[in-house]
């Protein structure tokens, strides 16, 4: 495996970890309200 596509992986990985963090952050800030109703 060359060396420039390990590095795209790890990119793309890194970049799904980011979104997948955000969107439980969003998540955790919305279940509160959701606890209210």
């Amino acid at each position: 495996m060359e060396i420039s596509t390990m590095l795209q992986l790890c990119a793309t990985l890194l970049i799904m970890a980011c979104d997948a963090s955000r969107e439980m952050a969003d998540l955790l800030k919305i279940m509160p309200k959701i606890a209210e109703f």
